[in-house]
């Protein structure tokens, strides 16, 4: 995984309310306009609804033999 993925998977262990619509903008390439921002922000209206958010990262496996990995492997070649 690239080192940006470790940061933002540390930042949303230690931070409850995660800030979603600064790490969608971060995210793009370009910034999205305003009200993609609000769609992508609307449905985490406060901290205890962004659980979610906060449980995704540690089930991204980090190694090639890590649970899951293969499954994620698979996936990214039918994407492909």
């Amino acid at each position: 995984m690239p080192v940006a993925w470790h940061v933002f998977r540390k930042f949303v262990e230690k931070i409850p309310d995660v800030p979603v619509r600064r790490l969608v903008k971060a995210g793009c390439k370009t910034t999205p306009p305003e009200e993609v921002l609000d769609t992508y922000e609307a449905p985490f209206p406060n901290k205890e609804s962004k659980a979610g958010v906060r449980a995704f990262p540690p089930m991204i496996p980090l190694s090639p033999d890590a649970p899951g990995a293969a499954a994620g492997r698979a996936v990214a070649e039918a994407l492909a």
